[in-house]
């Protein structure tokens, strides 16, 4: 089962890659903090999974892992796959009387044979011969999600089919029995509600007794496992997803096995407490705080740059163009009261002859889309090849802003010169700004200049006229849509 590579590294042997991990296979474990935490971005939470010390432990691949997430299609969980382990451990587990576990709840693995009356289950290969008394306990199981990986499985040592299925029917059989037991002793310890006095609350002793089935010590067992919606917090929360575990087929680096307990309550610390479960909550509150200020803040600036309060819908995004908003009339302002004014003086000069030997400028109002602000308008100049058109030698004192000067004294005795020159080319251009300019009511805060150059100045080949600034017709992006396009 292996095919030739090119290449000859130590990590590339030519060998066959499969999906890591595979069931059935002795694996070590290393549980991740850090990672199991990043998907909260949240540097407290960092901080305090770096602080977290994790030993390594030993177990083999029982089964796929399984958790309540709602059926939320998350993209993190493409990279991860939850599995179930159950662990190894030196020496028999401890009895529990009140959880009811009894001790040998357990099986043998060889080369150790010591149990009343269970045989043991014997590795496609011998393990280690430092670990000692190895058992498998019924009731020491963790679910843990594992990257996503391929590696190649000869260093593996396999856990048999014959051996994972006796393993298997005797972790049923251990659980059932301590469930006869945990009822029998909750039945045996019922009191009668004649004798509970009027208004007093449950005794201890019962909540004892039902307690049984969800003991504290251990995560991953369904008769062991504290119980999440136990938490009145976490039922208004979304479920914490288990741990991140690195694992290795190396078993041979381990010289001695730590009690799996540890690992459960490493799991247990993880989830329950501050790193996965309170930070989890914690960090989602800051996260909500912090996105709400960016709002706040936003629509600060906003209501700053534009003069009119923002809105939290963002300007739809439409495929076609749509009409122009009617709006309340309002007084045109000065700048399109002069543009008006230009547009009239101009007007009577504009040649539009087919047979010119200039093709006039085209001025295109296009408006993609419509919010709040206003309609957004972006003035395209689609201008032809360059012609020698005659050029006026005006005088310096005839060639002001034609944002600063009236136009009378601009265009006033000067402008039959225009005519006589054949400038219509220039006038063209005027008259399509000015239409534009008066189409959109004087709204310089939604007008945009789209051309190569900057906006600080613009001419016109023949005339010369500079505009001053185009700063007042561009439209700066709204800082909430920023924001919003982030989420």
């Amino acid at each position: 089962m292996s095919f030739s590579t090119h290449g000859g590294s130590a990590e590339d042997t030519g060998k066959r890659k499969y999906p890591f991990p595979q069931f059935n296979t002795y694996v070590t474990i290393k549980l991740d903090p850090v990672q199991s935490v990043e998907v909260l971005e949240d540097e407290e939470a960092t901080a305090a999974a770096l602080n977290v010390v994790s030993k390594v432990y030993v177990g083999y691949v029982a089964n796929d892992g399984y958790w309540d997430d709602l059926g939320d299609d998350d993209d993190e969980e493409e990279d991860y796959r939850p599995f179930e382990f159950q662990l190894l451990r030196s020496g028999l587990p401890s009895s529990s009387p009140d959880e009811h576990i009894d001790k040998y709840m357990c099986m043998p693995v060889l080369p150790n044979t010591d149990h009343p009356t269970r045989q043991p289950v014997r590795p496609s290969k011998p393990l280690p011969d430092v670990w000692k008394n190895c058992y498998l306990a019924s009731f020491e199981a963790a679910i843990l999600r594992i990257p996503i990986s391929r590696a190649n499985d000869d260093l593996a040592v396999t856990m048999p089919y014959d051996a994972g299925f006796a393993h298997g029917c005797a972790v049923l059989t251990d659980r059932k029995r301590q469930k006869e037991l945990s009822d029998a002793h909750y039945t045996s310890n019922l009191v009668p509600m004649a004798d509970f006095p009027l208004g007093a609350p449950g005794s201890s002793g019962e909540d004892n007794g039902h307690a049984d089935a969800t003991p504290s010590h251990s995560v991953s067992s369904p008769t062991r496992a504290p119980s999440i919606a136990s938490v009145p917090l976490e039922r208004e929360s979304r479920p914490v997803p288990p741990p991140i575990a690195i694992l290795s087929y190396d078993i041979d680096s381990v010289s001695t096995l730590a009690d799996p307990q540890d690992l459960l309550a490493e799991i247990k610390f993880m989830t329950k407490l501050n790193l996965y479960f309170s930070l989890y909550e914690e960090a989602r509150t800051r996260t909500l705080a912090r996105l709400a200020h960016a709002i706040a803040e936003a629509k600060k600036l906003d209501d700053a740059t534009f003069g009119r309060p923002s809105t939290l819908d963002p300007a739809p995004q439409t495929a076609v163009d749509a009409p122009l908003r009617e709006e309340p009339i309002e007084p045109p302002s000065a700048f399109v009261a002069t543009c008006r004014r230009w547009k009239a003086q101009l007007q009577p000069y504009a040649w539009r002859s087919s047979n010119s030997r200039v093709k006039r400028t085209r001025a295109i109002a296009l408006r993609p889309s419509a919010s709040s602000q206003g309609e957004q308008i972006n003035l395209k100049r689609h201008l032809a090849k360059d012609r020698k058109l005659p050029q006026l030698q005006w005088r310096q004192d005839a060639h002001p802003s034609l944002f600063a000067v009236p136009p009378e004294q601009a265009l006033g005795a000067d402008i039959n010169k225009m005519y006589a020159n054949r400038v219509y080319h220039d006038v063209g251009l005027c008259i399509g700004i000015f239409d534009i300019v008066e189409a959109v009511e004087g709204k310089g805060q939604i007008l945009s200049v789209e051309k190569k150059a900057s906006h600080e100045e613009f001419r016109f080949p023949s005339l010369r006229i500079h505009f001053a600034s185009f700063q007042g017709l561009s439209q700066p992006t709204r800082h909430l849509d920023i924001i919003q396009a982030r989420q």
